[in-house]
């Protein structure tokens, strides 16, 4: 026999997941699903919550699919006025950014790191990558948007 509500969550697992929704469950409450999707290659960023309010953290990661490339750098930019708590693995070289670079034998990886908010608003979380064989840089996908509320 199979159990109905076993069968009525993956149900509902498929559908926030085909349409990025929350589903309210009679047996389990409201059920959320943050899905990231890498592609085949590239960098996809996301963020530990797209609301954080002044003062808190927001952990950024970094999801890193390199395919078949051996090498590449990514350049994240530290939004304005925000404070860079932990770099992770990143350099923090240059002022107002945060970059890694592989020069041989890459992996699929994970980097995280954490900022601070320090203003109200809307803030834009900006970067970008290239792996070897690409022609230009591309844009770091996923999150980009986070607000940022004062008490």
């Amino acid at each position: 026999m199979v159990n109905k509500k076993l069968l009525l969550l993956a149900f509902a697992v498929m559908m926030v997941v085909s349409v990025g929704a929350s589903v309210l469950l009679p047996y389990y409450g409201r059920v959320t699903a943050t899905v990231v999707v890498v592609p085949v290659e590239g960098v996809v960023r996301s963020f530990s919550s797209d609301e954080v309010v002044v003062g808190e953290d927001l952990v950024v990661t970094l999801h890193v699919n390199v395919f078949d490339a051996d090498y590449y750098a990514i350049d994240e930019f530290v939004p304005v006025g925000w404070v860079v708590k932990d770099s992770g693995s990143a350099s923090t070289n240059h002022i107002g950014h945060l970059k890694w670079v592989v020069i041989q034998d890459a992996v699929d990886t994970t980097y995280t790191y954490s900022l601070t908010a320090v203003s109200g608003g809307e803030t834009v979380v900006f970067g970008e990558y290239m792996f070897d064989g690409m022609q230009t840089v591309e844009e770091i996908g996923g999150q980009s948007i986070v607000m940022v509320f004062v008490e």
